[in-house]
């Protein structure tokens, strides 16, 4: 079932550094560059998107970590190619219309 959404993210430097804060920037360009028919890059407010996710599960529980897991699998490629040392943290907060409390968790670099 497609459901309604709103997400915002943060993307953190590991540390204080030069490199960790390229990454990070880096990170940050390519989640403004998402290209994705159902989500929206909301200009006005830098780190939110908006739009339908397909939300599946018997129990409303499985479809909090259904969100959860499509949201992550997306914004993990946007650390693919980041060096371990310099990778940045990124937190995320979602809403999804019929899921209740806001769904929070970080995300990890696909391997």
């Amino acid at each position: 079932m497609m459901r309604n959404f709103l997400l915002t993210y943060s993307v953190r430097g590991a540390r204080n550094s030069i490199e960790c804060e390229r990454a990070a920037r880096h990170v940050r360009d390519k989640i403004a560059s998402i290209d994705n028919l159902y989500w929206s890059k909301k200009l006005e407010v830098e780190t939110t998107f908006s739009g339908f996710i397909g939300v599946l599960g018997s129990s409303h529980q499985s479809r909090r970590q259904h969100a959860k897991r499509h949201f992550s699998q997306v914004l993990a490629d946007c650390l693919n190619g980041i060096p371990h040392a310099h990778l940045p943290e990124l937190h995320v907060v979602a809403l999804v219309d019929g899921l209740g409390d806001p769904i929070e968790f970080d995300v990890e670099q696909s391997r």
